[in-house]
């Protein structure tokens, strides 16, 4: 005879409790859009409690053309579910991000609707735009203007440096000054009727602090195109080297620099480096690769079109008048180059834009240095 089991012990969990523990936030939302029900991770998303929420409408907390509204009006007026992947949620309250959505009727009744939102990893986020990177990176036709576009960035901080030396010297200095500069006009011409680039050179691989890479960046910058900004570095000391190509590098971090400068020439230009652990992507060789070393570039500007985001990365595409669309597919090929990836969010500060990438770190067996924290690096 089987034994029963004794029970007499254990606790009886209802449906509210499940919902108060889910990490998913869930809401319960009326047939004319009110909040009726919302768990705690839910208030988390939206930033304000269940009292500010309640029987509040929920596009009081959406961005107006939230596909989120429109989704649930869809179920109302077809009373069955709806999924929708990968879109963009905003709100006054809350920071951008990425997420699944799904709305059901409820069994009982179609004048309510049950809404959860998944949250996407930054991995899942970008992982959608790593394959388009990688093809539209590798455009033959654009690298031909890309390799031009890129020596164009060092020679405008040439040039500048240039003039700035020739406001500072004598007479007798002036004509060196003057020839610095003819000379990087010189290579300008010649860069215009470059059209030939050979693809398949390989990445030289070192130890490389992009502190130092940043810093770099940040010279060329502001004694070149980006004279009228001001910068902030905001540095993690503890960040290790990360594997690959300096120069690449710097160049790549140049182009994000000076797409910042032209979104605001007189804003606030952010370096940020930092941590984050967890973050890992899959390979060719269908391997998962960590990207544990972050650096964001994020400006201060009007922000990019969202419809414009997904292609960004592709050669030719720009959204500046009289741009050449070349510099974002190059920071895509050598980021990529360097097992790294890059995306595109809204700025953590103002209404920006911020670029973020992504590098795989110097493995501590072979290499345990550490970059220097920022009063250790050059100013």
């Amino acid at each position: 005879m089987a034994e029963s089991r004794d029970t007499s012990t254990q606790t009886a969990v209802g449906p509210q409790d499940l919902l108060e523990s889910m990490a998913v936030p869930v809401f319960l939302v009326s047939d004319t859009g009110h909040i009726l029900y919302v768990n705690p991770a839910g208030e988390h998303l939206f930033g304000t409690g269940a009292r500010s929420l309640l029987r509040r409408p929920i596009r009081n907390f959406l961005s107006g053309d939230s596909p989120v509204l429109a989704m649930l009006d869809r179920v109302v007026r077809r009373g069955r579910s709806a999924v929708e992947y990968g879109i963009r949620l905003t709100g006054p309250a809350m920071a951008p991000r990425i997420v699944d959505a799904r709305a059901s009727p409820c069994h009982d009744t179609h004048h309510q609707i049950v809404l959860t939102l998944h949250a996407r990893s930054v991995a899942q986020s970008i992982g959608g735009h790593r394959l388009g990177q990688m093809s539209a990176a590798r455009s033959a036709t654009g690298f031909a203007e890309t390799l031009t576009h890129e020596i164009r960035n060092p020679l405008s901080g040439i040039r500048g440096a240039a003039q700035l030396l020739e406001e500072a010297v004598g007479p007798s200095d002036r004509e060196l000054t003057r020839l610095i500069r003819d000379e990087t006009d010189r290579i300008g011409k010649l860069l215009a009727r470059f059209d030939t680039f050979v693809d398949g050179a390989t990445v030289p691989t070192a130890p490389v602090n992009v502190h130092v890479v940043l810093d770099r960046v940040f010279m060329l910058a502001k004694n070149g195109f980006a004279k009228s900004a001001s910068f902030t570095r905001e540095y993690d000391p503890s960040i290790p080297m990360v594997p690959g190509d300096r120069d690449r590098l710097v160049q790549s971090f140049l182009n994000l620099a000076k797409n910042a400068a032209e979104a605001n020439p007189e804003g606030t230009i952010r370096l940020i480096t930092g941590i984050r652990h967890g973050l890992r992507v899959q390979t060719g060789t269908a391997a998962h690769r960590g990207l544990p070393v972050f650096v964001a570039i994020e400006d201060s500007g009007p922000g990019i079109p969202e419809d414009m985001r997904q292609h960004l990365f592709e050669p030719f595409v720009t959204t500046k008048s009289g741009g050449r669309g070349l510099g974002l597919s190059l920071v895509a090929r050598v980021i990529e180059d360097h097992g790294g990836v890059v995306e595109v969010t809204d700025a953590t500060v103002g209404s920006g834009t911020r670029f973020t990438v992504y590098l795989p770190a110097v493995n501590s067996s072979t290499d345990g240095a550490q970059a220097p924290s920022p009063a250790d690096t050059a100013r």
